[in-house]
Parts: structure tokens; sequence; C-alpha cells
């Protein structure tokens, strides 16, 4: 689901839930549209709301925003830097770097 200016509150929480697992799939995608969800509820939550002067429920925006600066933190490591989904591999024991086994540039 697209997080758009029509969207509920309800709509939010759903793609939040939908998301939410984007670091046991290892998904950028999931992870980005977590974000989205997380920034629609900070804007559309209140931080509390009361019913009939003795009934109040608070609501933990602190932890949404820890939630969102999380998978920004998360997106930012595992981003390929073009939007993609990043390639995990090893490297050889034997790897010498860029520079050749030389330290320095060019052909080896």
């Amino acid at each position: 689901m697209t997080i758009s200016s029509s969207s509920t509150l309800a709509d939010c929480q759903a793609a939040y839930l939908d998301n939410c697992g984007y670091r046991e799939q290892r998904s950028l995608t999931m992870a980005r549209a977590f974000c989205s969800a997380c920034r629609a509820i900070l804007l559309l939550m209140p931080q509390s709301a009361a019913q009939g002067g003795d009934q109040t429920i608070s609501f933990n925006i602190p932890a949404i925003r820890a939630q969102l600066d999380d998978a920004q933190g998360w997106i930012a490591m595992n981003s390929a830097g073009n939007g993609s989904e990043r390639v995990v591999g090893t490297v050889s024991p034997n790897f010498r770097g860029l520079y050749g086994p030389f330290g320095h540039g060019g052909c080896w």
C-alpha cells in the first residue's frame, strides 16, 4: 500500500504492520515503505485523546520516531547507493585492496 494524502490513520497503521518485518526480509523496499508509514503516523496520530473527562489514552509517539530513525539508519547501511537491493558477498583472505600488492594504483 502506498501512503498518499488520502490515506487514513488506519491505512498508515496497516502499512506500518505490513512492512515492519523489513529487517527479517532484508528488504529496502519494505524499509522505505515502513519509513513512509511512520512519518504518516507521526502526522496523523494525536499524542493523546480523552473521552468523557475521565478516560484518556496516550500514544507512544517517541517510539514511532525512534523506529523511523532506526529504519532510516538501516536503509543507509544497506543501500548500494542507487536505490537497489544490496548484494552481500565475501572477501577473500588474500584480497589486497584497490591498489594492488605494491600499494599503488594501476594494473598489477
